[in-house]
């Protein structure tokens, strides 16, 4: 029983870096699934979030605040549902209910709840007897504030409060364990702007940046420094064409652009100095969330090569028709590239979406996945077995900046 909580916490720290094997040095943290994209809009063209198409604002719930602020005063609501890693554990999901209002045309509010189940565990004495079974559970809520400062600017903040009950409060070598709990802020910023405006025919730019889940350490245990959160950086660019094709038919087509960094301390490279077990390469990794995030732009031990390969790549694309400027239909493609040393997770990502007036309904899903060895289960982790699935409501009231 006293492995229950190294097991644990590791299999939830594997759900996004997927283990750290032999000549790997992945970055793991506290609540991983803090990263895990529940909007399937946005999953289908590479988990690309940083920015998205003026028709989207749910990216602004969980990649960056400053999204749902644009200019405009509306309302909406979504519910998502992901069944995750199902080649791994057949009953691991997550579910994200969200409501956003815009108090104006520049102030809007949204808040979220986001539940990640991890399956049932059967816990076993020393000799491997059954004494009961468990569901370990993480959860978040979340509240975010956007504002637009100007017509092509916007700013966003947000705050989560994070549980994560990975033990059911067993002892560990007499020790109680309890559930793990964080405070963690974000912040975004969005600048868009129209340009080649034509009669029937324009250009559109996004730049956007966000930092999140800036929070204390998460403790299991009352001893002990507690693990990082999943503290990233991402910044992103979009560029949208839309091309009239008659007076009722609307054609648009985003191309984008993502990078994002973990900003916690890279592993460092251990050895043996006079019997004692001591840091030969990188950092101490044992130090303070500000000074972790600091130290993470520098400490990899395999020097600036390293640091860089700790960057993840993310390129998508989604064509998109508009009916009557009320309806539309859409088809969403990206690429998912993480470097080999850091977790090769290296995927293909496809999504559908479907609008009628304020209802809309986006499918997503990952096509193909590489990592690891393919003889290795771990390759299988994402898989073919991982989709999303959004409804949303979104109603924009005639009123607009001219």
């Amino acid at each position: 029983m006293k492995h229950i909580l190294i097991i644990a916490i590791s299999f939830s720290s594997s759900l996004l870096s997927f283990g750290q094997l032999s000549n790997f040095n992945t970055i793991t943290t506290a609540v991983p699934f803090l990263l895990i994209n529940p909007n399937a809009q946005s999953m289908g063209i590479g988990d690309i979030g940083v920015v998205a198409s003026s028709e989207y604002y749910e990216s602004g719930l969980t990649h960056n605040p400053a999204l749902l602020s644009r200019n405009e005063k509306l309302i909406g609501c979504k519910f998502s549902y992901k069944p995750w890693l199902r080649n791994y554990v057949p009953d691991i999901n997550m579910i994200d209910a969200a409501f956003y209002y815009a108090f104006s045309k520049k102030i809007t509010l949204g808040y979220s709840f986001n539940y990640f189940s991890l399956g049932d565990i059967t816990y076993t004495d020393v000799n491997g007897n059954q004494i009961g079974m468990f569901r370990p559970k993480e959860y978040y809520y979340n509240l975010r504030y956007a504002q637009s400062l100007s017509p092509n600017f916007s700013l966003g903040v947000g705050l989560k409060y994070i549980v994560s009950n990975l033990t059911n409060n067993i002892y560990i070598n007499g020790e109680a364990t309890h559930a793990g709990k964080a405070i963690a802020g974000d912040i975004g910023f969005d600048y868009r702007k129209e340009i080649a405006k034509r009669e029937t025919s324009s250009w559109r730019y996004d730049i956007g940046a966000s930092l999140l889940n800036m929070g204390n350490k998460v403790k299991y245990i009352d001893t002990g420094g507690g693990d990082f959160l999943p503290m990233q950086f991402s910044l992103g660019t979009m560029w949208t064409f839309n091309k009239d094709i008659n007076s009722s038919i609307r054609y648009s087509i985003d191309m984008a652009y993502q990078c994002e960094k973990l900003l916690v301390p890279s592993p460092p490279t251990y050895g043996f100095y006079n019997g004692n077990r001591t840091i030969i390469a990188g950092k101490d990794p044992n130090v303070s969330v500000f000074n972790g995030a600091y130290q993470s732009f520098y400490d990899a031990p395999g020097g600036s090569s390293e640091e860089f390969s700790e960057i993840i790549h993310k390129v998508g694309i989604e064509n998109r028709i508009v009916f009557n400027k009320e309806s539309s239909i859409a088809l969403g493609l990206g690429h998912f590239s993480e470097n080999v040393r850091k977790g090769n997770r290296n995927y293909f990502n496809v999504g559908i979406g479907v609008k009628y007036k304020s209802v809309y309904l986006n499918f997503s899903k990952i096509l193909i996945y590489r990592g690891y060895d393919q003889n290795n289960d771990l390759a299988y982790f994402v898989g073919p077995y991982s989709s999303n699935i959004t409804i949303g409501y979104k109603y924009t009231f005639k009123e607009k900046i001219d």
